[in-house]
């Protein structure tokens, strides 16, 4: 059994809720056979910890989601 840990502080949950986010939209690209492999996501925690969030007022944001996804294909984003 997978015990999880919340978030402590804001820098830690902005990062988990980027992080959330990137899963999701990378589970969404290998729903529509747009990639294949990789591990599975767990959606629902990835829900839980976006709803959390927004109940701190914490959103995903667009350079935390880019630099994820960057760090997880093996390359640098640059892009602001």
């Amino acid at each position: 059994m997978t015990r999880t840990r919340d978030p402590k502080t804001r820098a830690e949950w902005q990062t988990a809720v980027d992080v959330a986010e990137a899963c999701l939209l990378l589970e969404s690209a290998r729903l529509y056979h747009l990639l294949t492999g990789g591990p599975g996501v767990d959606t629902g925690r990835c829900e839980a910890i976006l709803e959390q969030g927004r109940a701190r007022r914490i959103v995903p944001t667009r350079d935390g989601v880019d630099r994820f996804i960057a760090t997880l294909i093996g390359t640098e984003s640059h892009a602001k």
